[in-house]
């Protein structure tokens, strides 16, 4: 490599990877503390060291965009869920973060969620059981608790359910705190459909007086699509070079992945298109269909759709076939198809309407 060369590397623009560093850091800090004395404060020590042991052993990060998660919030979610969509998940143990934080009000303050460590858990729930002693932190403030007691650790493709630890800040003061979400996934205890889960761990948390705000109402549908949309087929996931990541300490050996970052420039290219078809759709100046249904250029949201996938072979050659027997030529997969331009020119933005 000539000098020229190298000085032009050396000052190649380095990729900041600050919410990552900041998500992990604040989990690291928590398993790395002394034993606590309240109880519930050790129980959080003990959580952030089980689910850091695991991320440990295989440290993968994904960066996900900030357009690209308020679509998968606002997806179309009546969809039924594949039994073993988790066993398909890529990772042992993972976290996502988010370069720009989602900020949500819990009842008593915004809380700004810059992402979350997840590791898988298997879980034995006794019956009626009441409410977790009230947990704090050493500040006093109390941390947020969505989950159940009986748990063991394990990778993520090989558990019941995952347990994430979402860190998150407050306009009264720095540092970054913690929020346990915790998902049964298999089993029993699992939900059929996308939308039957997210309502039923919603209605579970409130009920359990786990939050007084509205935060859970979109933490938990936001949890679940991104883990769902990592076991996915073909999820979007771009692996930036390593040299060219600003790696803090706590990012040292970390893998580092951007998720649905090109989804989410497509989404803003198209916002930023000239109204040239708003004007035209207002006016009428659209054909109608073979129907003939005169739809206006609009924005189709984003949805999950089943869909049978043939099986292959360990060498990735199709052995089976999608009109086959189920389970023996074929099985079912979620896909997730994002926002979508209908009936509207390519060079011009569509109007967004709700149908």
């Amino acid at each position: 490599m000539g000098k020229k060369a190298r000085l032009e590397r050396r000052n190649e623009k380095k990729i900041k990877v600050d919410d990552a560093a900041d998500t992990i850091g604040a989990v690291r800090r928590w398993a790395d503390a002394p034993p606590q004395p309240n109880v519930g404060d050790d129980w959080v020590r003990n959580v952030a060291q089980q689910v850091m042991e695991r991320w440990d052993h295989s440290p993968v990060a994904l960066r996900a965009d900030s357009e690209f998660v308020g679509a998968l919030l606002n997806s179309n979610t009546d969809v039924e869920l594949v039994p073993d969509w988790l066993t398909r998940f890529p990772f042992n143990a993972v976290a996502f973060t988010l370069p720009e934080p989602v900020s949500l009000h819990d009842g008593h303050r915004v809380c700004h969620y810059r992402g979350m460590v997840v590791s898988g858990i298997n879980i034995r729930i006794a019956p009626h059981t009441t409410a977790i002693t009230p947990l704090r932190h050493p500040d006093g403030t109390p941390v947020k608790h969505m989950g159940v007691s009986h748990s063991t650790y394990a990778n993520i493709p090989n558990a019941q359910g995952v347990r994430c630890l979402w860190a998150y800040g407050t306009d009264d003061g720095p540092g970054l705190h913690l929020q346990t979400v915790t998902l049964v996934l298999k089993g029993d205890l699992a939900e059929s459909s996308l939308q039957k889960l997210i309502d039923a761990q919603v209605a579970n948390a409130q009920q359990a007086g786990r939050s007084e705000g509205d935060e859970l109402a979109t933490l938990i549908p936001l949890t679940v699509q991104l883990l769902l949309y990592t076991a996915a087929t073909d999820p979007e996931i771009d692996w930036p070079p390593a040299d060219r990541i600003s790696r803090p300490h706590q990012m040292r050996d970390t893998r580092v992945g951007n998720l649905g970052w090109r989804v989410g420039a497509s989404l803003r290219q198209a916002r930023e298109r000239p109204a040239s078809a708003s004007r035209e759709a207002e006016e009428g100046e659209y054909e109608p269909g073979l129907g003939g249904w005169r739809l206006p250029p609009h924005i189709r949201k984003a949805h999950w759709h089943r869909v049978r996938v043939a099986e292959r072979n360990q060498f990735g050659d199709v052995i089976g076939n999608r009109s086959g027997i189920e389970g023996v030529d074929w099985h079912y997969e979620l896909r997730w198809y994002p926002p979508a331009a209908v009936n509207a020119d390519p060079d011009a933005a569509p109007t967004v309407r709700d149908l």
